[in-house]
C-alpha cells in the first residue's frame, strides 16, 4: 500500500501548487470558494459599509488571524455542508464561515474575533460561487495591495 509519509508529501505538493496557482477552491460537492487577499488596506470601514449595504455576499476576514488557507477551507467546507442540511446557526453562509473559524460556541464572539473591523489593514475576502462580475465589483472597492495567498503565514499575527 501507499505509506502515510508519501501521502503527506503529495498533499503538501498539491496544496503548494493550489495556493500558488489559484484563488479559487473547489469544495466538492458543495461549490466553489474564491479568496482575495489584500494588505495595507486603507479605510476598511468603506468596504464594510459597502458589503453590508449592497448585499455583496462576501465574508471579510481579518487576515492577520489566518495562518494558512487550510483553516479557511475547513471552515468553508463545514459551512457549505451545514447549508446543504439547512443547519446554519447564523443568518447566512458568510457569518457562518466566521463562526466556524472560531473556537467559541458564542456566535457574536466568533464574528467579532475573525471578522474585519474598520481598522483592519490585512483583509481576506471570501465569496462562495461568485460570478466574475461579483469578484470584479468587490475588487474595485478595495484600496490596498493584492497579495498572494502563500504570504498569509508571513503576515499572520496570532496572539
Amino acid at each position: 500500500g501507499i505509506n502515510a509519509e508519501y501521502m503527506g508529501t503529495v498533499k503538501r505538493i498539491i496544496e503548494k501548487f493550489t495556493l500558488n496557482m489559484a484563488t479559487s477552491f473547489d469544495l466538492v460537492p458543495y461549490g466553489r470558494m474564491e479568496a482575495l487577499y489584500y494588505g495595507d488596506v486603507e479605510d476598511c470601514s468603506e468596504l464594510l459599509t459597502y458589503t453590508q449595504q449592497s448585499n455583496a455576499n462576501a465574508a471579510l476576514l481579518d487576515a492577520s488571524l489566518i495562518f494558512d488557507m487550510f483553516q479557511v477551507q475547513c471552515a468553508a467546507y463545514k459551512t457549505l455542508a451545514q447549508k446543504s442540511r439547512n443547519a446554519l446557526k447564523t443568518r447566512n453562509v458568510y457569518a457562518e464561515l466566521l463562526f466556524n473559524l472560531s473556537e467559541s460556541t458564542h456566535i457574536p464572539s466568533g464574528l467579532q474575533r475573525f471578522g474585519a473591523s474598520q481598522n483592519t489593514k490585512q483583509i481576506l475576502i471570501i465569496l462562495f460561487d461568485p460570478t466574475p462580475e461579483q469578484v470584479s465589483d468587490v475588487q474595485s472597492k478595495i484600496r490596498g495591495v493584492s497579495r498572494s495567498l502563500c504570504s498569509l503565514r508571513e503576515h499572520a499575527n496570532i496572539p
